[in-house]
């Protein structure tokens, strides 16, 4: 977890893109997450195993079901067998460059960014290029190396604290997924990404001015801790909702139906606006939750499964009752079965493994997807 800067590489894809979100998130507790946690333990754990001494190479095997807390996190993780696994890849693949690597290296970003700095989890230098490599251990979202406003941030301060001593003019950024087995590589020349730098900047200097504007967006929205209260991105969902509708929201467009005009801004604008709702369910939850009160709401009991009190007892009576018929037995899902082998022995069940087609799906026409070609079976096919 340790120290974060104001403007820090994780979140630049946010402030970069909305410089007023800075100071909308500068009064919202972060409480943390267990998967922030349990990804920091991972980095420990990698950097456990790639700071080896005296020769000796440690192997996240070594440390299997072990416990570690990472720094400045209330909670423990256990190092289980998908975090062995997950570790094991990203440590063969940094093993696997050549040239000087340096590990968790703290990288000075105050050329770009006043008081700026961050943690580069690998760099190597090998002749001319210089290699920065970030573990991802989420597994949720892929992340992309193209572009990625935190790589090149990183890949910024490597060359910021080397390119006095190596002759460097390209740099190759890494994003290393394990639990997705994604390794997403994109090179960039010294020149293009000094040049970049600048518009970082400038990006930096307007994130720190008072009262920046606020530029809502899928992108720079996503994980920002202030979205439930900003006041730009309702003003974005109400005129995207209501494109067609006159100052009065209760006044209905004329015709009887939205033009597929409407009907397509609202669809673009989906995701941000479902996002949006839910952060105001969250806030407004939390807020009950820790005893205060919020006008109109209330939280009351949810649904409840009903469930076996004494487990032991229940298994004894049915048994006698039912027999063999007290038990269900179903095969494990082929990502359980993943799980449970481990990389080691998931080969043995490689070609027993399909996959049928994905039910078609809505995107915009941006999307790299090809088209399906539609025709009257289509989806009777995917029942």
């Amino acid at each position: 977890m340790g120290d974060h800067a104001k403007l820090s590489p994780s979140g630049a894809s946010r402030w970069m893109a909305c410089a007023g979100s800075v100071e909308a998130e500068s009064g919202v507790l972060d409480t943390g997450s267990s998967y922030a946690s349990e990804g920091s333990a991972a980095h420990e754990l990698a950097e456990k195993c790639l700071s080896s001494r005296n020769g000796m190479e440690w192997s996240p095997d070594q440390f299997l079901g072990s416990v570690i807390k990472p720094k400045g996190s209330t909670m423990s993780h256990v190092v289980d067998r998908e975090m062995v696994d997950a570790i094991s890849q990203y440590i063969d693949y940094v093993r696997s460059l050549k040239g000087t690597a340096f590990y968790e290296v703290k990288v000075d970003l105050t050329p770009w960014i006043p008081e700026g700095f961050g943690t580069s989890d690998c760099i190597v230098v090998n002749n001319s290029t210089i290699t920065v490599v970030d573990l991802k251990y989420g597994k949720g979202v892929a992340v992309e190396a193209e572009d990625n406003p935190q790589l090149k941030l990183y890949a910024l301060g490597a060359l910021e604290s080397l390119m006095y001593i190596y002759e460097l003019d390209r740099v190759v950024i890494v994003a290393h997924q394990p639990r997705r087995d994604s390794v997403s590589e994109w090179g960039i020349s010294v020149k293009d990404l000094l040049a970049w730098g600048e518009e970082v900047k400038r990006a930096s200097a307007k994130a720190l001015e008072p009262d920046a504007p606020r530029s809502p967006g899928e992108k720079q929205c996503k994980f920002c801790k202030a979205k439930a209260t900003c006041p730009a991105l309702l003003k974005v969902c109400q005129e995207t909702v209501l494109a067609n509708f006159d100052s009065d929201p209760m006044t209905i467009p004329d015709g009887d139906k939205l033009s597929d005009e409407t009907l397509g801004k609202v669809l673009s604008n989906r995701k941000l606006i479902v996002d949006w709702l839910g952060a105001i369910e969250a806030l407004v939850t939390e807020r009950l939750q820790s005893g205060k009160d919020f006008p109109g709401w209330k939280l009351v009991a949810g649904r409840a499964n009903r469930s076996w009190t004494d487990v032991a007892e229940a298994e004894s009576v049915l048994t006698a009752e039912l027999g063999d018929k007290a038990f269900e037995r179903a095969l494990l899902s082929v990502p359980k079965a993943e799980k449970a082998l481990g990389k080691s022995k998931v080969h043995v069940i490689e070609n027993l493994i399909g996959k049928g087609e994905g039910k078609p799906t809505l995107a915009p026409e941006s999307d790299s997807r090809p088209t399906l070609n539609i025709t009257a079976n289509t989806f009777n096919s995917f029942d």
